[in-house]
Order: structure tokens, then sequence, then C-alpha cells
């Protein structure tokens, strides 16, 4: 039913924009009222936003050290909130570097989200996802798959916008467009196979560990 609804309202701003000379998509003001609109519309500002609040107010905050001296039954187990916060906070570098290759590139994507944002309003919808992003570097790194995205798309437009306004100069502009594009494209596969082929093989278990595992299950398979 959101989906209908949602899909009526675009077709109603589409239409009355037509009418009067108007592109909905370009302005702004139009798109942040409709953003909005959307959340009210979804009703994820009730309960399920405001339980995300919850969550990230309870990641923003250190874990408390249990001290209550109540002794109960069974297997007291540590607190897993800490671990979920991430015990080490991240450098700004770091994040940026984890949604663009490097903590330069992300630091234009950045940039480059204000600029298209200012001129395509629509994009607006993406910046959530590079909020996320940056606030990894209190949330821990497992937020910035959320924002690698965003982050590309606005370096990518941003960097399409450059080269095109500079392109409009020569005569054969297309090809230039085309050329800078396969240059990149393969130095981008060229920079991730560099790194990916330079990642050293971590075992997932320790040898003590394993070897604690393979003793217990010698022992397990004598008493059966």
């Amino acid at each position: 039913m959101f989906y209908i609804l949602l899909a009526g309202v675009l077709a109603i701003f589409l239409v009355v924009g037509r009418r009067i000379n108007l592109n909905f998509l370009d302005n702004w003001i139009a798109c942040t009222v409709l953003f909005f609109f959307c959340v009210w519309l979804s009703d994820i500002a009730q309960a399920p936003l405001a339980g995300a609040f919850v969550k990230i107010s309870s990641y923003l905050n250190p874990a408390k050290v249990h001290t209550d001296s109540v002794v109960t039954a069974g297997v007291a187990y540590p607190s897993i909130m800490q671990s979920v916060i991430e015990a080490k906070l991240t450098s700004l570098g770091d994040i940026l570097s984890r949604g663009a290759f490097t903590y330069w590139l992300g630091a234009l994507a950045v940039i480059s989200s204000v600029c298209i944002v200012s001129y395509r309003p629509a994009a607006v919808f993406l910046m959530p996802l590079l909020a996320l992003h940056l606030l990894g570097v209190k949330l821990g790194v497992r937020f910035t798959m959320f924002g690698g995205a965003a982050m590309m798309v606005f370096l990518s437009v941003g960097l399409y916008w450059c080269v095109d306004l500079v392109a409009k100069q020569f005569a054969r502009r297309q090809l230039i467009v085309f050329g800078l594009q396969v240059f990149l494209g393969l130095s981008l596969l060229g920079y991730s196979y560099s790194q990916y082929s330079a990642l050293p093989l971590t075992p997932v278990l320790t040898k003590a560990h394993a070897e604690a595992l393979a003793e217990l299950e010698k022992k397990h398979l004598k008493t059966v």
C-alpha cells in the first residue's frame, strides 16, 4: 500500500510540475518536502525510527561495567555491548578511505556531495547513507558499509561534471570523456587487484584454539 501511495504522490508531483513548467526533482525545497512526506507516509518515524535512535544512543555511550553484587544462578556472561560499539575509535581518514579507496578521494566525495545536492536536490536521499558512513568514526568501521556506494556516486558524478566542463572546449568531446572513463576504470581495477592480492591469508582460529577443538572432538568420540 505504501508503494502505491508513493507512486501516486510522485505522479502528482510530475504532472503538476509539467503544467507549471517546473521540475520538482530539480527543486531542493520540493525534494525536501517529498523526503519528509515519504518518512511520514511510511510510518518509520513512529516505531522503527524511534527504536533506531534508542540503539544509536546506546552505541554512542560506552558500555557500563556490571557491578551488581547479586549472585545469579548459572554462568554470568560478559556484556557484548563494547564489542558492538567498537573498543577502538577509528580515525576520519581511515573511514574516508574505506568508502573511496583513499582518504583524499573520500574527502573529494564528501565535498562533491554538497555541490551535487545543491544542483540536483534528488540526491538528498543519499545523504543518510553518507551520514552513517561518517558516523563510523564513533560507531565503528562496520557502519562504513552503508555509505560506500553513496560516496562513489557523489565522486563519479562530480568528476563527470568537471571532465565534461573541460571537454566542452575540444571538438571531440565525447571521445575524450569515453577515453577518460576507460582509463579510470582500468586504474581502479588495477588498484583493487593490487590491494586484494596483497592481503595476507589470516586464519579464523588460532593454532591453539584449533588444537583444543580437535582434542575435544577426540574426547567426545571416545565417550560416545
